[in-house]
C-alpha cells in the first residue's frame, strides 16, 4: 500500500496532526509540574513544531511521489509518441516502396531507351526492358539467360563498369546485324547491380565518317581552287583561311586592306562586293581580283560572317595590257592613214598659197592674206599632229575627275573628219550641267573611239555612201549605278547593219570581230570592257539585226568638289 498517494495524502495529514497535538499536550504535563504555566507553553510549543516538522516530511514525501508520477507519465506519453511514429514511418516506407516501385518502372521499363541491368560479376544480365527486347530482337527470357559478352560482336567485350563511364563496342542483334552502340554504365550499389543504358550510333558513326571524308573533299576543293580564301567576323577578325590566303594577307599591305574594306561593306550592306587590288613582292607587282559574299550563319537570316576570295589575275591583267597596247596601236595604225587623208588638204593648201605667193608676188593680197592662209593650215596640221601623238604616247594615269565632254571633244578631232567624209552625220546630246567622271582621261578616249569607230564601219556596211539615215548620235546623262552610287551613263547609238543575238554573246570576247580578214584586229570591244570595268564602270550592247546598235557606258561620277585637271 502507497501511504502518500494521492488518496492518502489528506487522512495521512490529518492523522499526523492529531498525533502532534497529542504528543504536545503530553510533553506539556509532563513539564508543567514543577513549572505549570511556562513548561504548559513550552510544550504547546514542541508539539506545534513535531507538528510543523510532520507536515513537512509528510508533504516531502507527497511531492516526490507526484513528480515520479509525472515522470511516469511523461515516459508513457513519449512511448506512445514513438510507437506512433513507427508505425506512421512503417507507413510511409511503405508508400516510399511503391513509390520507387513505380519510379523504376517509368525510369526502365517505360522508357524507349533500351536499357539493361548487369551482374557486375560476370556480366549476366538479370533483367531488361521492352526498348532492349525490340532492339536486340530477343524475347525477354532469352535476354535475361545471356550475357552482355554474348551480345559483343567486336570480340573485346567491354566489362560491366564498377563507376559510372562510357564504353564503344558491336552488338550483335537477334538477326545477325552488327549496330555500332555506346554505353553508358552506372553502378546500383543499393542492389549489386550496374545500369547500362545502349545508344545506337551506327548512323551517327556514319554521318561523322561522312561529315569528315566531306570535310576532306571540301578541303581538297579549296586547296585545288588555287584562290585565297578568308572568312572575317563582324569584328573583322579572320575566323578560317586556307594557306593561300595565309601566305597573301599575312604580309598585311593592300591586299588585306581590300579585303578588310569588302568585307567590312559586305556585313554592313548585306550584299557581295568586289574590288581589284595589288600586292608588291619580290617578283614584282601581283594583280587580285577580291569579292566578298555574305555568309549566313546562325539561321537569323543576318550575314554573321563574310567571306572574302581573292584571284590572282596578274597573268591576265598582263594579258590585258599587251591587248590594251596592240588595240592603242592598232587604232594608232589606223589613225595614221586617216590623219595622212586630213593632213593632205592642208598641206596642199599651203603648197598652193606658197606658189600663188611666188607666181604673184607683187600682187597686195598675196602679201596680205595668203601668209594668214599658210599660218591657218599650218595650226590644222599642228593640231592634227598633236592629238595623234597625244593619243599615241604612253600615259600613267591615276584615277581623277574627268569632263566627259572634253574626252569625246578629244577623240572626234581625230575621228570627227573621217564620219563627215563618209556621209555620216553625228548628233551630240550633253547637257552642259553634266558632272565629271572618274577615270583616266586617256583611257577613256581609247573607248570612245574605238566605239565611235565600230559604228562608222556599221553605218559603212550598211550605207556606202551618203544617207540622210546614216547616223551615229552620243547621248549622255547622269545616272545611278545598281548599289545607288551617282553615275553617268553614256550611249552611243548607231542605225547601222546590227548584230544577230547569237553574235551580241561574243562582242566583248578578245579576237572576236565582224570585220573582213585584215580589217581589224577583234580586240577594241574587248580592251573597251576591260577598261570601263578597270574603272568601277560597266559596258553593255543591245541591237538587233538589220536595225542598228547601241552600247552602253556606264561609269562612276566624281566626288562632289572634286575639280578636273
Amino acid at each position: 500500500m502507497n501511504f502518500f498517494s494521492r488518496e492518502n495524502a489528506l487522512p495521512l495529514g490529518a492523522t499526523l496532526v492529531a498525533v502532534s497535538l497529542g504528543v504536545g499536550a503530553l510533553l506539556g504535563r509532563a513539564l508543567a509540574g514543577p513549572w505549570p504555566d511556562g513548561w504548559l507553553a513550552l510544550g504547546l510549543a514542541a508539539g506545534l513544531a513535531a507538528l510543523a516538522v510532520t507536515t513537512w516530511a509528510a508533504w516531502r514525501s507527497l511531492t516526490r511521489a507526484r513528480r515520479a508520477e509525472l515522470a511516469r507519465a511523461q515516459h508513457d506519453k513519449a512511448l506512445i509518441a514513438a510507437l506512433q511514429l513507427e508505425v506512421e514511418r512503417g507507413r510511409l516506407t511503405k508508400e516510399a516502396l511503391v513509390e520507387s516501385d513505380a519510379r523504376y518502372r517509368s525510369l526502365f521499363h517505360d522508357s524507349h531507351q533500351a536499357m539493361l541491368l548487369i551482374d557486375p560479376h560476370g556480366g549476366r544480365i538479370r533483367d531488361a526492358n521492352p526498348a532492349a527486347c525490340r532492339y536486340y530482337g530477343h524475347r525477354w527470357t532469352e535476354l535475361a539467360a545471356m550475357s552482355l559478352g554474348q551480345l559483343d560482336a567486336s570480340g573485346q567485350p567491354a566489362p560491366p563498369a564498377s563507376e559510372p563511364g562510357v564504353a564503344l563496342g558491336r552488338h550483335r542483334l537477334a538477326d545477325g546485324r552488327q549496330r555500332q552502340v555506346e554505353l553508358h554504365s552506372s553502378p546500383i550499389a543499393a542492389v549489386g547491380l550496374v545500369h547500362v543504358i545502349v545508344h545506337d550510333i551506327t548512323e551517327k558513326q556514319a554521318m561523322e565518317q561522312a561529315l569528315v571524308e566531306s570535310g576532306r573533299k571540301l578541303s581538297a576543293i579549296v586547296e585545288a581552287v588555287g584562290e585565297a580564301m578568308v572568312i572575317f567576323d563582324q569584328n573583322l577578325a579572320m575566323t578560317w583561311a586556307n594557306d593561300q590566303a595565309l601566305a597573301l594577307l599575312g604580309q598585311g599591305g593592300e591586299a588585306r586592306t581590300t579585303a578588310e574594306e569588302l568585307a567590312r561593306a559586305c556585313l554592313q550592306g548585306g550584299q557581295a562586293h568586289e574590288a581589284e587590288c595589288g600586292q608588291d613582292g619580290p617578283d614584282g607587282r601581283r594583280h587580285f581580283w577580291a569579292t566578298a559574299r555574305p555568309v549566313e550563319t546562325a539561321g537569323d537570316g543576318a550575314a554573321h560572317t563574310a567571306l572574302v576570295m581573292l584571284r590572282e589575275v596578274t597573268a591576265k591583267k598582263n594579258l590585258e595590257t599587251e591587248a590594251a597596247m596592240a588595240a592603242h596601236l592598232a587604232s594608232i595604225g589606223e589613225l595614221a592613214a586617216g590623219v595622212a587623208h586630213e593632213i593632205n588638204n592642208p598641206i596642199n593648201g599651203v603648197i598652193n598659197l606658197a606658189q600663188l605667193i611666188i607666181d604673184r608676188a607683187d600682187s597686195p593680197q598675196a602679201r596680205a592674206e595668203y601668209p594668214a592662209l599658210i599660218i591657218q593650215e599650218g595650226q590644222r596640221i599642228s593640231t592634227i599632229v598633236a592629238n595623234l601623238l597625244s593619243f599615241a604616247r604612253p600615259h600613267s594615269e591615276e584615277p581623277a575627275a574627268v569632263d566627259l565632254a572634253a574626252v569625246l571633244g578629244d577623240a572626234l578631232a581625230l575621228m570627227g573628219n573621217q564620219l563627215t567624209k563618209r556621209g555620216a552625220r553625228l548628233e551630240l546630246d550633253l547637257p552642259a550641267d553634266l558632272p565629271p567622271a572618274l577615270g583616266r582621261r586617256r583611257q577613256l578616249q581609247q573607248v570612245f573611239m574605238n566605239l565611235i569607230s565600230n559604228a562608222q564601219q556599221a553605218l559603212d556596211q550598211r550605207f556606202p555612201s551618203a544617207d540622210p539615215r546614216k547616223t551615229l548620235t552620243i547621248q549622255a546623262a547622269r545616272h545611278e549605278s545598281a548599289d545607288g552610287r551617282p553615275a553617268l551613263r553614256l550611249r552611243f547609238i548607231d542605225n547601222g547593219v546590227g548584230l544577230a543575238p547569237a553574235m551580241q554573246r561574243r562582242v566583248f570576247e578578245p579576237f572576236f570581230s565582224t570585220k573582213p580578214p585584215g580589217q581589224g584586229t577583234g580586240l577594241g570591244l574587248s580592251v573597251s570592257h576591260g577598261i570601263v570595268r578597270d574603272h568601277g564602270g560597266r559596258i553593255g550592247f543591245e541591237s538587233r539585226e538589220g536595225g542598228g546598235a547601241t552600247v552602253i557606258v556606264d561609269l562612276p561620277a566624281a566626288a562632289s568638289g572634286e575639280e578636273t585637271p
